[in-house]
């Protein structure tokens, strides 16, 4: 059974689309000059294009230029290949396919075009008045029309410009493109296949086609919906960078050298100690993609900015520090910036802020109806809420402590300062009687994944008895007047990382808990609580 590659072939159409349907009187060769020789027939005959021909032949392209199939090929002079040698075919096919482009394209009047090559790279056709060079190199002679296609020889090779993906294939960056590789998929096309034969059982075997798809190939799920997914913790740790291996965008990207991925490595991997079954391959897994998730930036980056964003929205406060002591180089859908050290500041990139919305249903857990009434409320009376909304535990005014639970998936292996967002108790329709304090501790629970049970901790990941683990804040009481900021505890250290959690199967939780001593207390204090949201902030060593 055979086996075909197809690269980008949506993107190959659209780009012929683009850059090849000209205006036909421009474009194709004068009418009155008529050559009955191929291409190949044509450089052929030139001797001082024996060198390029040789090449051409070795590739097979030779038979490509004497078919029917129109192409416009920019051929150098046997002075400008001495010395040129390739390691292997497909180096030689590079250098072919980046002199040779469909379509016709010939010298004539003003030109800006920009061209398809064989390859997919891009270059540019520019001049005027009889001057023009392409890809940046002058035209020696032009227009020498063949059959099917135009000759232009030009006065030295056209370097093979790499993309930013095919940079990682210089010597010195083993280990990124180690990583990056490993990722690619060979996905079946059977729309594309052609079946041939069916087994015994009556299935169908195909003469394959398989189209190469790499998951950093494809974008940020959320890049393009609403700034606030950004605080949005399920969403850390998932999709790609965008298609930095096709030549249609222009990128920036931070590319570490070996010695920058070893350092940013090490430093990385203790943040996401695990406790997972295969705890090992857990944290070598999060650890290598925390060090590339930041790596790349949309067009030319402005390094005298306040602020560039990566195409997974990171925002870091200073570019020109961020890429300090970096080398920077030009690639054919962008700009390489090569580094010996990564200068990430982990709180703007892996290490972020983890925020919870409260009413968010898929990572709140409520004790039994019975116990407290529960109403999300969207509300303007109190000021501006974080999503629009909170969450209210409406209880019955009794001695009774009332509870809800949250839990906090994609945390890392660090230390957090700890806070609960509380809205006033806001009179309206609801309440019946006037707004009243609330006064709350805390408690975090870490899942044993052994038992499956729910055991109290302390910093640093200590089990004990829960009267042991309760948080009392220094001022635990929540105001029934304004937004209550409450800072529940400082530096509280977990120690495993818990990343990308199914919802239902969470592994760390904060209980939030109403606490009136006795009952004379209802007098000042209330059992219901409304909160906003709950944050966890790094700790920056």
């Amino acid at each position: 059974m055979k086996m075909k590659n197809i690269y980008i072939i949506g993107l190959l159409c659209s780009l012929i689309f683009t850059y090849s349907c000209k205006d036909d009187d421009h474009y194709d060769p004068d009418g009155s000059i008529v050559s009955d020789k191929s291409l190949m027939t044509k450089i052929n005959e030139i001797s001082e294009l024996s060198s390029f021909a040789k090449i051409l032949e070795g590739v097979g392209y030779d038979k490509i230029l004497d078919s029917n199939e129109s192409f416009t090929v920019w051929a150098p002079k046997n002075r400008y290949l001495e010395g040129v040698t390739f390691e292997t075919k497909d180096d030689s096919l590079k250098f072919v396919t980046n002199h040779i482009a469909r379509y016709l394209y010939n010298a004539d009047g003003a030109i800006a075009d920009t061209v398809l090559m064989q390859n997919a790279k891009l270059m540019r056709f520019i001049g005027a008045n009889g001057s023009y060079t392409f890809g940046g190199v002058a035209l020696d002679s032009v227009n020498i029309v063949a059959k099917n296609g135009i000759l232009h020889v030009i006065e030295e090779q056209l370097n093979y410009q790499p993309n930013l993906w095919e940079k990682m294939e210089d010597p010195g960056f083993d280990s990124i493109r180690t990583y990056l590789h490993s990722q690619t998929i060979m996905d079946f096309n059977q729309s594309a296949s052609t079946i041939i034969d069916y087994n015994e059982e009556g299935i169908a075997i195909y003469d394959s086609v398989f189209v190469e798809r790499n998951p950093f190939w494809e974008g940020y799920p959320y890049a393009r919906n609403s700034r606030t997914l950004r605080e949005d913790p399920t969403s850390y740790f998932d999709g790609g960078f965008y298609p930095i291996n096709r030549e249609d965008s222009l990128y920036s990207m931070l590319l570490p050298t070996n010695a920058a991925w070893i350092e940013a490595y090490d430093k990385i991997f203790p943040y996401f100690n695990s406790n997972a079954e295969n705890a090992d391959s857990v944290q070598q897994y999060y650890t290598k993609y925390a060090l590339v998730e930041d790596l790349v930036f949309r067009g030319e980056v402005n390094t005298n900015a306040e602020t560039v964003e990566s195409t997974r929205l990171g925002i870091f406060t200073n570019p020109a520090e961020l890429f300090a002591n970096t080398t920077r180089e030009q690639a054919s859908n962008g700009w390489i910036y090569i580094a010996d050290h990564l200068n990430f500041i982990s709180t703007e990139s892996w290490y972020k802020t983890i925020k919870i919305e409260a009413e968010n249903t898929l990572t709140r857990d409520d004790p039994p109806t019975s116990v407290a009434g529960r109403l999300e409320v969207v509300s303007d009376q109190v000021g501006d809420l974080s999503g629009g909304s909170y969450f209210l535990n409406n209880s019955v005014q009794t001695i009774v402590t009332t509870y809800n639970e949250f839990y906090f998936p994609n945390n890392l292996s660090a230390e957090y300062d700890v806070y609960c967002v509380f809205v006033p108790d806001v009179r309206n329709a609801d309440f019946a009687r006037a707004p009243r304090k609330t006064k709350v501790v805390f408690t975090f629970y870490q899942l044993d994944r052994t038992t499956g049970r729910w055991q109290p901790i302390k910093s640093g990941g200590e089990v004990v008895a829960a009267s042991q683990a309760q948080i009392t804040p220094e001022n635990n009481i929540v105001s029934e007047q304004e937004i209550t900021e409450m800072l529940v505890c400082e530096k509280f250290k977990f120690p495993y990382a818990f990343i990308n959690e199914e919802s239902g199967n969470y592994s760390l939780k904060l209980r939030v808990e109403t606490t009136i001593g006795s009952a004379g207390e209802l007098r000042e204090f209330v059992n219901r609580m409304s909160i906003d949201y709950l944050k966890l902030v790094p700790v920056q060593n």
